[in-house]
C-alpha cells in the first residue's frame, strides 16, 4: 500500500454519543484512527476526507451514520479564503452521502482544538445545545426558549449566553424533521448549507444547535496567495456581483430562450439592490452580499437559491425571490429544493407561495406536499422534473454541467463550480497548457459531447481535493482559469506535505470521489442512477458518460465501481486510465482572405466598445486585440458568447458580430 507523507499527523477528533453525554460521560478530543489501514490513511488528510473516512468505517461496523463536522488543514493554518467547515452525513431526502461546505466563524473556531467532530445518539425534548468549550470538551445545555427560533435568532441567543462562538443550528424545519431542512452557520450573516436535508440530521439527533466557543485561528500573514487572489478578474467580478452576476451569464445562454431578457433584468435589479458585502476570513475579494428589499430589511442571497425561487414564480421581480428566500432562511429550508417543488405546485402568487412554504414545516394543508421534496412530489403528481439521485437539478444546455450534476456522488451542490470554463466554452490551448489535460476537437463547445466525460471527472476530483483542504473552490477555480497559477503550482501551495510523485492532491480528490461512490453503493444507490431517464439520451452521447465511466473506473452499463478500481483505492494507488483513441488531426484549411472590419465587444459591467482588426478572425485573435487595446486585460480569459451561444477559442468571428464577454465562475 502507498503511504502518505509522514508529516501528516493523526487528526484530533471528538466522538460524541449524545445519550452517553446526557448521562454524565466526559469526552475530549483524541487522535483519530481507523481499524482499516487505507481508511486511516485517507482520514489523515483531514477535512472532508476525515468525515468521509469516519462515515465509511461506521458503515463497515454496521453503525448508523453520525453527523460529521470537519475542517481542512488550511483552515487550521489561517490561509486566506480557507474558512469553511465540511458537514456530512447520510441525507434524509436521498438516503445517500451528502456533504456541504459552510462558512462563517464556525470552521476557524473549531480548528483551534480539533479537526473533526462526530455526533451520534439522540436526545429528547427541545432546545438542546451541544456546547464545545475552548479546550475542545463537550457538554450539553438545554434552553427550551430556543425552540422555533430562526437560525439567525438562535445564533444571537447563543452568543448572548456563551460569548463569542461559532454555531451550527436549524430552524423550525430541522426541528420538525422536514427532509428539505438546511443547516445554518451563524455569524453576522448566516451561511446556509445542507442539500439533501442535512438540517433534518441535526433535528433527528435532538439538537437545536452546536456551539463551538472560543476565538478563531489567526490569519496567516504575508502570503503570495492573497496577492494572486486580489488580481483575479473572475474573483473581482464575483466580488462585485455576489454570484448574482450569473443572471447575466444565464441570460446569454441558449436555454434562456424567451426568458433571456427577464434574466438580464433580474441581474440589473440585483446590481441596483446591493447594500453591504461580507465574505470568508482573509479573503481579499469577499463575494457575499446583502440586498435591500421593499420590506426595509436586508437579505443575503446567492444566485442558485435566487434563481430557483425566481423561476418558481415565473421570473417575477427579484424582490419576490428575496422575500421567499427570507422565509426559507427563517424556517431553515433548502431554498433550491423548495424552488423546484414550488415550480411543480405552481403557486398563484407570492402570498400563496409564502403560505405553502410555512405550511411545509407544519405538515398540513397543501404545503405538506411541498415537504416531500420535488422528486417525490413530481412522482405523486405524475409529472416529470429534472432530478438525479433524489435531488433537484438544473436541465442545463451545457452537457458538462448536466453530466456533472447527474454523476455527482456527494449531493446536489459539489459540482457547483465548473472553474475552467467547462460550461461556457474554453480556450483549449490555454486549458492544455495550464492543466495538462488533453481534450479532443469540439471539447470547447458546451453543447457537444466531445471531451465532456474527462472534463467532468477532472473537475470533480479537483472540487473534492480543494474542499478537503478547506480552501475556497471558487478561489482555486479563478486562479487557474485566469492563468495566475497552474494546478501543480496551486497543489504545492495548498498541500506541500503531499509528494506528487506518489500521491498528489489530485490523486487524493480522485480517491474521495471513488470512496463516496463506494459508500453510496453500500447505502443502496440504484444501478444506472447517473443516467436519469429525462437526460440519458444526451448523457450517452460518445465522449460524455462513457468517458466519465472510464476515468472513474465504473461499469458503463450499471455505473458500479469495477473491482479493480476498488482494489486501487484500497491500496491507495492512483487509477491509471488508458487515454481514449486519439482523433485524426484535421486537414489544413485553405488560407482565408481577411480585410479590416469591426467587432462590437461588450465586457460585463462596462460600456461596449468597437475593435478594428482583420476579419474573419478567431476568438483568440479578438481577445488578443482586446488585450492590446486594454493592457489591464493582460490575463483576459473570459467566456465568450455570440447570439446566445458560447464560442470556443477557434470559432470564427466576422465583421459586424457582437460578442459578450463574461468573467463568471459557475455555481454559488
Amino acid at each position: 500500500m502507498a503511504t502518505l507523507s509522514d508529516s501528516l499527523e493523526a487528526p484530533l477528533a471528538l466522538q460524541v454519543d449524545l445519550r452517553a453525554l446526557a448521562g454524565g460521560a466526559s469526552v475530549e478530543p483524541r487522535p483519530w484512527t481507523a481499524g482499516v489501514p487505507w481508511l486511516a490513511q485517507l482520514g489523515r488528510l483531514g477535512g472532508g476526507a476525515l468525515g468521509l473516512a469516519e462515515l465509511a468505517q461506521r458503515e463497515l461496523r454496521g453503525e448508523p451514520a453520525p453527523l460529521a463536522l470537519c475542517v481542512g488543514r488550511l483552515v487550521r493554518r489561517g490561509v486566506p479564503t480557507a474558512a469553511r467547515a465540511s458537514v456530512a452525513s447520510r441525507a434524509p431526502l436521498t438516503g445517500l452521502f451528502s456533504e456541504g461546505l459552510v462558512g462563517g466563524p464556525l470552521g476557524r473556531t473549531l480548528a483551534r482544538t480539533m479537526t473533526g467532530l462526530f455526533v451520534g445518539g439522540s436526545l429528547t425534548g427541545v432546545g438542546n445545545v451541544l456546547v464545545i468549550d475552548e479546550h475542545g470538551c463537550a457538554r450539553l445545555r438545554v434552553w427550551p426558549e430556543l425552540a422555533g427560533l430562526s437560525p439567525r435568532a438562535t445564533h444571537a441567543a447563543l452568543v448572548e449566553r456563551l460569548g463569542p462562538c461559532g454555531t451550527l443550528s436549524v430552524g423550525l424545519a430541522g426541528e420538525r424533521g422536514v427532509p428539505l431542512a438546511s443547516l445554518a452557520s451563524g455569524g453576522e450573516v448566516p451561511h446556509f448549507v445542507g442539500r439533501g436535508g442535512l438540517g433534518a440530521v441535526l433535528g433527528r439527533l435532538g439538537l437545536k444547535a452546536i456551539a463551538v466557543c472560543g476565538p478563531e485561528v489567526e490569519d496567516a500573514q504575508g502570503t503570495e496567495l492573497k496577492t494572486r487572489l486580489a488580481r483575479s478578474p473572475r474573483l473581482l467580478a464575483r466580488a462585485a456581483g455576489g454570484t448574482l452576476e450569473l443572471f447575466d451569464a444565464f441570460a446569454a445562454r441558449p436555454e434562456a430562450g424567451e426568458h433571456g431578457a427577464e434574466l438580464a433584468r433580474l441581474g440589473a435589479e440585483a446590481r441596483a439592490a446591493r447594500a453591504s458585502r461580507h465574505g470568508c476570513a482573509g479573503c481579499p475579494t469577499p463575494c457575499g452580499w446583502e440586498f435591500d428589499t421593499r420590506r426595509g430589511a436586508r437579505q443575503s442571497a446567492r444566485f442558485g437559491a435566487s434563481h430557483a425561487l425566481a423561476s418558481a414564480l415565473g421570473f417575477s421581480q427579484l424582490d419576490d425571490a428575496l422575500e421567499l428566500l427570507s422565509a426559507c432562511d427563517e424556517l431553515g429550508l433548502d431554498a433550491k429544493e423548495v424552488g423546484a417543488a414550488l415550480a411543480l405546485v405552481r403557486p398563484r402568487d407570492l402570498a400563496h407561495a409564502l403560505a405553502l412554504v410555512r405550511e411545509s414545516c407544519e405538515r398540513h394543508g397543501d404545503g405538506a406536499r411541498l415537504a416531500l421534496g420535488s422528486v417525490a412530489l413530481a412522482r405523486e403528481l405524475g409529472v416529470p422534473t429534472p432530478s438525479a439521485k433524489g435531488n433537484a437539478v438544473r436541465a442545463d444546455a451545457s452537457l458538462a454541467s448536466l453530466l456533472g450534476q447527474c454523476v455527482s456522488s456527494r449531493g446536489g451542490d459539489p459540482m457547483r463550480t465548473f472553474p475552467f470554463l467547462a460550461v461556457d466554452g474554453a480556450d483549449l490551448s490555454a486549458f492544455r497548457a495550464s492543466t495538462g489535460l488533453d481534450l479532443p476537437p469540439g471539447a470547447a463547445d458546451p453543447e457537444l459531447s466531445a471531451g465532456k466525460g474527462e472534463l467532468v471527472a477532472w473537475h470533480e476530483d479537483w472540487a473534492n481535493a480543494l474542499d478537503m483542504t478547506g480552501f475556497c473552490a471558487f478561489s482555486g477555480a479563478a486562479l487557474i482559469s485566469d492563468g495566475l497559477c497552474t494546478p501543480d503550482e496551486l497543489a504545492r501551495e495548498l498541500a506541500p506535505e503531499l509528494d506528487p510523485r506518489a500521491f498528489s492532491l489530485l490523486d487524493a480528490g480522485a480517491a474521495l470521489s471513488t470512496l463516496q461512490r463506494w459508500l453510496n453503493e453500500r447505502w443502496g444507490a440504484a444501478e444506472a442512477s447517473d443516467l436519469p431517464d429525462w437526460a440519458a439520451a444526451r448523457l450517452r452521447a460518445p465522449g460524455a458518460w462513457d468517458a466519465y465511466a472510464r476515468r472513474r473506473g465504473l461499469d458503463e452499463r450499471t455505473g458500479r465501481l469495477l473491482p479493480e478500481r476498488i482494489a486501487s483505492l484500497q491500496s491507495l494507488r492512483p487509477w491509471q486510465v488508458a487515454p481514449p483513441p486519439s482523433s485524426a488531426s484535421a486537414a489544413a484549411s485553405a488560407p482565408v482572405e481577411r480585410s479590416p472590419g469591426s467587432v462590437r465587444v461588450r465586457v460585463a459591467g462596462e460600456a461596449p466598445r468597437q475593435l478594428t482588426l482583420p476579419l474573419p478572425a478567431t476568438v483568440v485573435d479578438v481577445l488578443a486585440e482586446l488585450r492590446r487595446a486594454e493592457p489591464r486585460w493582460s490575463t483576459l480569459r473570459p467566456a465568450v458568447y455570440r447570439g446566445g451561444k458560447a464560442l470556443g477559442s477557434d470559432a470564427s468571428v466576422n465583421s459586424g458580430d457582437e460578442l459578450t464577454l463574461l468573467f463568471v465562475i459557475a455555481g454559488g
